[in-house]
């Protein structure tokens, strides 16, 4: 009798076990878009571990227009495989092996004051640095420690 029941089940089992399986996405329609790839913000708060993120400057806190593009060491080629190559927006600092989420920048006439939440190669850390525009044009970058030495890798501005 006992086989007789679960001969009976064996259909509807089979049934349910062929309708289970994993939950699909709906197809895009006009009242469900398909979702928007993650912004570069969303994907470096993703990079960066919770317990050194930031919210990204406020805009009074924001890099000022004049440090904001791409450099690259005065003697360097400005490939985005040069490893003295930095990009500086206003909300963050792309190094050729990290990223710095910028916690808060201080402009003070062409020195520029930031703290960042770093995160590269598996790492995470806090790191303040500061920079200074000369007057021809180079960037260069400070030690607080030692404000009056020189810096030995001066960047250029590179075009585009």
């Amino acid at each position: 009798m006992k086989t007789l029941r679960i001969a009976a089940l064996l259909p509807a089992i089979a049934l349910i076990a062929a309708c289970g399986g994993e939950a699909q996405e709906p197809a895009p329609t006009s009242d469900n878009p398909p979702a928007l790839a993650e912004s570069a913000d969303e994907q470096l708060a993703a990079a960066v571990p919770e317990d050194v993120v930031a919210t990204p400057a406020a805009a009074e806190g924001a890099i000022p227009a004049q440090f904001i593009g791409v450099w690259d060491y005065i003697e360097g080629t400005c490939d985005p495989a040069s490893d003295m190559r930095l990009e500086i927006s206003q909300d963050s600092l792309v190094f050729y092996e990290s990223v710095g989420q910028v916690r808060s920048a201080q402009a003070d006439g062409d020195t520029l004051r930031v703290d960042l939440a770093m995160s590269g190669e598996g790492e995470s850390w806090r790191d303040q640095l500061q920079f200074t525009l000369m007057d021809d044009g180079t960037l260069h970058r400070v030690d607080a420690a030692a404000p009056d030495a020189v810096d030995e890798y001066p960047r250029k501005r590179c075009d585009g």
